[in-house]
Parts: C-alpha cells; sequence; structure tokens
C-alpha cells in the first residue's frame, strides 16, 4: 500500500537506509513475532521517508 521506493531510499539515504536495515537485523533476533516488528520498523520508516522526502 504505502510503502516507500527501496531504490529511492538506496540513492537518497543509503547510510539511514543501512542503519535502519541494521535495526531490522537486530530486531529479528530481540522481537519473537518477527513479522510484526520488521512491518512496525517498515512504516515508522516509510513515515520519515515520506516527511523527508
Amino acid at each position: 500500500m504505502g510503502f516507500c521506493s527501496i531504490i529511492t531510499v538506496k540513492r537518497r539515504l543509503w547510510t539511514s537506509f543501512n542503519s535502519t536495515f541494521i535495526l531490522m537485523f537486530l530486531s529479528h533476533w530481540v522481537c519473537k513475532s518477527e513479522f510484526i516488528c520488521l512491518w512496525g520498523i517498515v512504516l515508522i520508516f516509510c513515515q520519515i521517508c515520506q516527511l523527508s522526502c
């Protein structure tokens, strides 16, 4: 639905994307419910992306 394009993120916010990717891996280890945790981070990152763009 309202999903930020990863290509745009890679071009404009490469370092931010890397740090978010690391957070996704960390949350994958910490959280038992992978989908809820990852999807929550994706939604937060998309809101930040929409604000910055």
